[in-house]
C-alpha cells in the first residue's frame, strides 16, 4: 500500500524507450505468464491488450518498478528490476540497465491501445470542450459519492461518509421481502439524488443470479419479528380527494416527495408506496419520522390526527404504478456531501442547501423540481428586509405560515431552538447581511 510506504524515492524515468525491445523484455522477464497481451483471455492475473487506452504511463513505469508500494507487500507481482532498500525508502537495481529496461516494457505496453482509441479520445475532447462545467472539483464530488474509495486504494480525504446507503441490518422491519427480491434483481433510484439527499449516491447493478438474490434476501430477512400486519381501511373517494387537495395546498411532502410525476426529487416517489413499506412502517415514518428511521432528514409535521390517518391511509392503498425511478445527473444537478457532524453549517447543508443551494444561491439540485422557487438566501437586498424573527418563523413552522410556499416544511419538531437560531445567523453570513434596524434596536448583528 503506496501510503504504508509514504517517501520511496523511485528512478528518474526521462526517456521515451524502446517498444520492439520492451516486447523481447516481456518475454524475456516472463511476463506473459501471467499477463495475456493479445486479447485472448488467457491471463492469469490481468490482460494487458489495451494497456495504452487507459493506463498513465507515468504511473506505469513506477508500477513496473515497484509493485508491491501500490498493492502491498503481499502483492504475488515481483519486483524484477528493482528492490526496495534496507529501510524501504529507496529502490535499487536488482538488473543491469534497469531504468532502460522499464521504459522500454512502458512503451511496450503503452502501445497495445483498443482498436478504437483515437476516435474514443476525439470523442472524449470533443464532450470536454462541449461541458466546461464538468471540473476535477466535479469528478471528486463525484467519486466522494459514489462511495468508490469503499473497494479502491485512494487518498486520505477519499471518502466521504460511511456507509453512504441504509442500514441492512434494520430493513427487514420496513421493507416487503418481495420488493427487496425485485429490487436486487434490478435495482432502480429510489432516491433519485442519494440516500443522503444531494450526495447523489446510487445502488450498482451487481448483475446478481437468481441464487445469489435469493441468498443476499434470506440474509437480509433472517433475523425478521414476523407480525401481522395491521392493514388500514380503504379510504374513499371523498377522503383521497380531500388528502391530495391537502398535498396540493397545504402539506408539505410534495416539496420532497413526488406524487404521479409531480413533486420534488429528494425522497422516495410515493406512487405504489405500499408494494415498498409495509403498512406499519408507513405510519411509522409520517407519524414520527426520526423514531422510525434514526438520521432522516424528514421532519416530524404537525397536523391533526385524523388527517395523519387519512393520509396513512390513503398512501397505503395508493396502488399507482410509475415506470421505474431513474437517477438524476451529478454532471447538472449541485452534489452536496455533508459531514456527519452537529455543526450549524453542516444542519444547512444536510436540510436546506438540497433546494437553498450551499452557497445560498437558490440552486440546490431539487429546486428545478418544485413549483415556487426557493428563497435565494445570499440575496441581501431581500434578506435585509426580513427580520430575524420572521427567519425563524419560516423555519420553525413552516412557510405556510408566512404565506409563502406550503412546501417548505417546518423544522420545529426536529430542530431545537438554538440550532435553528443558528441557522438563522448562518444565513445571514451569506448574506453578508443585516436584518432591519427597527427589528434589532438599531444593533449591529454581528
Amino acid at each position: 500500500n503506496i501510503r504504508d510506504i509514504p517517501n520511496v524515492r523511485f528512478p528518474e524515468f526521462k526517456n521515451t524507450g524502446d517498444p520492439k525491445l520492451g516486447k523481447e523484455d516481456f518475454r524475456t522477464l516472463s511476463c506473459n505468464v501471467c499477463h495475456a497481451v493479445d486479447g485472448s483471455n488467457t491471463a492469469v492475473i490481468s490482460d494487458l491488450s489495451n494497456t495504452g487506452s487507459k493506463i498513465n504511463e507515468k504511473w506505469l513505469k513506477k508500477f513496473i518498478a515497484a509493485p508491491s508500494v501500490f498493492i502491498g507487500k503481499e502483492s504475488i507481482m515481483p519486483g524484477l528490476l528493482y528492490h526496495l532498500n534496507a529501510d524501504s525508502t529507496e529502490l535499487e537495481a536488482s538488473l543491469e540497465n534497469a531504468t532502460s529496461r522499464i521504459e522500454n516494457l512502458s512503451a511496450y505496453l503503452m502501445s497495445l491501445k483498443d482498436k478504437g482509441h483515437d476516435k474514443t479520445r476525439e470523442q472524449f475532447e470533443k464532450v470536454k470542450a462541449a461541458n466546461p462545467q464538468i471540473t476535477v472539483e466535479v469528478g471528486k464530488k463525484i467519486y466522494l459519492s459514489q462511495n468508490c474509495a469503499g473497494c479502491h486504494l485512494s487518498g486520505e480525504d477519499a471518502q466521504w461518509n460511511a456507509p453512504v446507503g441504509p442500514d441492512l441490518t434494520t430493513i427487514n422491519s420496513h421493507l416487503n421481502k418481495d420488493w427487496v427480491k425485485n429490487y436486487l434483481s434490478n435495482p432502480y433510484a429510489v432516491r433519485p439524488f442519494g440516500f443522503y439527499p444531494g450526495s447523489g449516491s446510487r445502488m450498482p447493478d451487481f448483475s446478481l443470479s437468481v441464487a445469489e438474490v435469493d441468498s443476499i434476501t434470506s440474509f437480509i430477512f433472517s433475523n425478521e419479528n414476523f407480525k401481522m400486519a395491521n392493514h388500514p381501511d380503504e379510504p374513499s373517494q371523498f377522503i383521497s380527494n380531500k388528502v391530495e387537495v391537502m398535498l396540493d395546498e397545504k402539506l408539505p411532502c410534495l416539496g420532497c416527495h413526488s406524487l404521479g410525476g409531480k413533486g420534488g426529487k429528494i425522497g422516495p416517489e410515493l406512487s405504489n408506496l405500499n408494494a415498498r413499506l409495509k403498512p406499519e412502517y408507513i405510519a411509522a415514518i409520517i407519524s414520527n419520522p426520526k423514531a422510525a428511521m434514526p438520521g432522516t432528514i424528514m421532519p416530524q409535521i404537525a397536523m391533526p390526527s385524523n388527517l395523519r390517518n387519512q393520509l396513512i391511509n390513503y398512501l397505503t392503498h395508493l396502488g399507482d404504478s410509475l415506470p421505474q425511478g431513474k437517477y438524476l445527473s451529478l454532471v447538472d444537478h449541485p452534489i452536496t456531501l455533508q459531514r456527519d457532524q452537529l455543526s450549524i453549517k453542516d444542519i444547512y447543508l444536510s436540510k436546506c442547501a438540497i433546494c437553498h443551494g450551499e452557497n445560498g444561491n437558490g440552486d440546490g439540485f431539487n429546486a428545478a423540481y418544485l413549483i415556487t422557487p426557493p428563497t435565494q438566501h445570499a440575496d441581501a437586498k431581500y434578506m435585509s428586509e426580513k427580520p430575524d424573527d420572521t427567519l425563524f418563523d419560516g423555519i420553525f413552522a413552516g412557510g405556510y405560515i408566512l404565506n409563502k410556499s406550503h412546501l417548505m416544511p417546518a423544522w420545529g419538531n426536529t430542530l431545537n431552538n438554538e440550532e435553528i437560531t443558528g441557522l438563522v445567523q448562518y444565513m445571514r453570513e451569506l448574506c453578508s447581511c443585516n436584518p432591519p434596524k427597527w427589528s434589532s434596536d438599531n444593533k449591529t448583528v454581528k
